[in-house]
């Protein structure tokens, strides 16, 4: 996961702070992933690329809502765990014990990395155009 990100943000440091909103937030996911212990109260570390992947969007010229599916997806990561802090309600334990609440953040983790490499794509495209159309002309092949 941890490559599959930093491949994704790749090696240059760029300078829009969205995409490293957005990387930062899938690494704080990994962190919580990877950590021998996940606790259900690290899970608001989920805040950080949830809003970075808003602020991607829109920057690039989405609308603010979400859609069904990223508001499925927050509603669903709400109601886990909403359910499974009930301890006093044995038959949602479960969720606890199973990690269904890890879930919905590996989901928003690949939301993250699709975002990603998707610009990674246009821009790769928009420099290849950008090399090949010079001042003193189209570059023949």
């Amino acid at each position: 996961m941890t490559l599959a990100t930093l491949l994704a943000v790749g090696w240059r440091r760029e300078t829009a702070a969205t995409r490293e909103a957005l990387a930062l937030g899938m690494l704080l996911v990994i962190m919580m992933m990877t950590s021998p212990v996940c606790h259900l109260h690290y899970f608001p570390w989920l805040i950080p690329l949830i809003s970075a992947i808003v602020w991607f969007r829109w920057e690039r010229g989405a609308s603010l809502y979400l859609g069904v599916g990223g508001a499925a997806l927050i509603a669903l990561n709400n109601v886990l765990h909403s359910l499974a802090h009930m301890r006093h309600l044995d038959r949602w334990l479960w969720l606890r014990d199973m990690g269904f609440c890890s879930y919905p953040g590996l989901a928003l983790w690949t939301v993250g990395l699709v975002l990603l490499i998707r610009e990674r794509h246009a821009l790769g495209a928009e420099r290849l155009d950008d090399a090949v159309i010079s001042p003193a002309g189209p570059i023949p092949n």
